[in-house]
């Protein structure tokens, strides 16, 4: 996907000591636009090399996540993991 396309995923997010802190049911993925900062900048760094129906675990630095404001009960400076699978692309015309 690039920058407008449409994304839907299902992903669990872990802080690196294994504290899962958002996860997608499994019937109600999760949809957004890459390259409008709907989602952490990690998550749009690494949408253009993945591919539809694709299962992907992502190391995002704390610069690219919440960096020094940390977020709800993830502290600042924290890197995050997302085990995340492509269930959809839906290319902007």
């Amino acid at each position: 996907p690039v920058a407008g396309d449409s994304v839907t995923v299902s992903f669990k997010g872990m802080t690196i000591d294994g504290f899962v802190f958002d996860e997608t049911a499994k019937d109600a993925p999760f949809t957004f636009m890459t390259g409008t900062g709907m989602v952490l900048p990690g998550w749009d760094e690494a949408m253009p090399f993945l591919q539809e129906e694709s299962v992907s675990r992502l190391l995002i630095p704390s610069d690219l996540a919440y960096g020094a404001r940390g977020y709800r009960d993830i502290p600042g400076y924290t890197s995050l993991v997302f085990d995340i699978e492509i269930v959809r692309i839906k290319k902007n015309p």
